[in-house]
């Protein structure tokens, strides 16, 4: 996971909004098919811009792309494999780490049910909950504290 890479399409989605979300779709769409290492990092760092940069889209337009993401996600959090995980892991703790943590609700929901799902292979469930965990190690639960302190 490069985190220059991540930051460019960050850029591109936040700079031009949902005008080039199209090809970009079409390019996730065929680097998730494929179980290469380099696939998967690239496709990692695309999501990554994609959502942080979709932060201030309206509403409309980042719930389409949520939906889309969900459906593509689930079932490459499915089959990942150990030399892959890393990559992936890295991009949750960058999104979760630069997100406001309701805004990606559906994403924690998401991890949540994968590591959930049943399974009985080790290393699938290995993988579920280090995604969950890279994830929810980087959430800011600090704007609930007053809440919670007058409660």
């Amino acid at each position: 996971f490069d985190p220059v890479n991540s930051s460019l399409f960050y850029r591109i989605f936040r700079g031009f909004n949902d005008i080039l979300l199209q090809e970009f779709i079409a390019m996730l769409d065929k680097v998730l098919n494929i179980a290469h290492e380099s696939h998967h990092r690239l496709a990692s760092e695309l999501v990554t811009g994609m959502v942080c940069g979709s932060k201030l889209w309206r509403h409309a337009k980042v719930r389409k792309v949520q939906e889309w993401l969900e459906k593509r996600l689930t079932d490459t959090f499915l089959e990942l494999t150990p030399e892959v995980e890393k990559n992936w892991g890295t991009a949750l703790a960058t999104i979760f780490g630069s997100c406001e943590p309701r805004t990606i609700a559906w994403l924690v929901e998401m991890l949540f049910r994968l590591a959930r799902r049943p399974t009985e292979i080790s290393t699938q469930i290995k993988t579920r909950l280090y995604l969950l965990q890279s994830g929810l190690n980087q959430v800011g639960f600090h704007y609930c504290w007053n809440v919670i302190w007058i409660a």
